[in-house]
């Protein structure tokens, strides 16, 4: 197959590719800078929904409820928090379907909400039932064309914009350790719609072309995974995809119900109608994952796992406030890796809480006077 080139570039997603890219911290904003930010543009709806990204790179109980609140006010399709549940449609842990479905695919399409950490990290726990499936590569969204994942030993600073975030850093993280092939296939392009579409079914195709086995997950953004035709668009990737391949992807989306509120489960499911998915929006999806509500104070407990163990932080130990704490794996990471970890201590609390790998080689560092600090000696 002939090499799919990619020559235009547009201001815009250079800027999303590329901003991390130049002093290693600039992704991680205190919650005041972005205040500040907002004041003087309250009419730009982008403003909003910017700062409702840049809240989520450091994934706090705090900053993911105000993130939350800027997507409403600055996105039209904010999630929907409440939905009609028959008695007569059952319910199944998403995961354990996801993954029963995956088997009778080659293809799986997961969608995620750029300012939404815990998507992510539903995304990784597919990684050892795909990896026990068949799946061998990973194409995901935000990574630039122009990065070399081929000797990636674990998630850098350069890799994209939204992959700076944590949570996004650990799935790649356990992506690579588990042995999948990770790759880009975004289509940079002028403007989106159409050709970007075409553009990334296009890439995703070529980098098949080039594999002898193994199956694919794609990991997208929003609505990239729906598979029929969209008003702006005409068909969108995961559309695309089957046009190109006669293969039909398994599409599942998490953006649509998230933060469900009249729902007694305490993980994601899938609704069951007489052992097929039930479908209450009819919008070119497979799957639909309603995520409940979860109230949390002090700590987003979907962030911990058998890999790591929670760590409180004495606010004590940190005089300039606010102040951004980053936990590496280890110290060769600190150059260019992305933290396992971002919190930010503030004076409205005594202590707070971040999560460490289950190695003794972790590391912490705090922004001092404008310089990263190394202050593990205190933990």
């Amino acid at each position: 197959m002939n090499t799919y080139l990619i020559k235009a570039f547009t201001v815009f997603v250079l800027i999303l590719n590329c901003s991390c890219r130049n002093y290693k911290g600039s992704s991680y904003t205190t919650t005041a800078d972005i205040l500040e930010s907002i004041e003087s543009n309250k009419d730009d709806k982008f403003v909003f929904q910017n700062s409702a990204t840049l809240l989520s790179f450091v994934p706090t109980v705090e900053r993911l409820k105000l993130s939350l609140d800027y997507v409403r006010i600055g996105m039209y399709n904010y999630p929907i928090d409440s939905l009609y549940l028959p008695e007569n449609v059952g319910r199944t842990n998403a995961i354990d379907y996801i993954l029963g479905e995956s088997e009778n695919h080659s293809i799986l399409i997961l969608n995620e909400a750029h300012h939404v950490p815990e998507h992510r990290d539903f995304a990784r726990k597919l990684l050892k039932g795909l990896w026990e499936n068949g799946y061998r590569h990973i194409g995901i969204e935000t990574l630039g064309n122009l990065v070399d994942t081929k000797k990636l030993k674990f998630p850098t600073y350069d890799l994209g914009y939204y992959s700076v975030e944590p949570t996004f850093g650990n799935f790649i993280r356990e992506a690579l350790a588990i042995g999948f092939e990770i790759f880009p296939y975004e289509h940079i392009s002028e403007g989106s719609g159409n050709p970007r579409e075409i553009g990334q079914a296009k890439n995703i195709v070529e980098y098949m072309n080039s594999k002898e086995s193994g199956k694919v997950f794609i990991y997208c953004g929003y609505d990239h995974n729906k598979e029929g035709e969209l008003p702006r668009w005409g068909k969108a990737m995961a559309g695309r995809l089957y046009e190109y391949l006669g293969i039909d992807p398994l599409t599942v989306d998490q953006t649509q119900f998230y933060g469900v509120r009249n729902t007694n489960e305490e993980e994601p499911f899938i609704l069951i109608d007489n052992d097929k998915p039930y479908d209450q929006l009819g919008t070119q999806r497979d799957l639909y994952v309603i995520n409940p509500i979860k109230n949390f104070t002090e700590r987003l407990e979907w962030k911990a796992n058998s890999s790591n163990s929670w760590l409180k932080l004495n606010n004590e130990h940190f005089p300039e406030k606010p102040c951004l704490v980053r936990v590496y794996c280890n110290k060769s990471e600190v150059k260019n890796g992305i933290p396992y970890d971002v919190v930010e201590i503030t004076s409205s609390h005594e202590h707070t809480w971040c999560i460490v790998p289950n190695n003794e080689s972790y590391v912490i560092y705090a922004d001092v006077d404008g310089k990263l600090k190394d202050v593990s000696d205190k933990y």
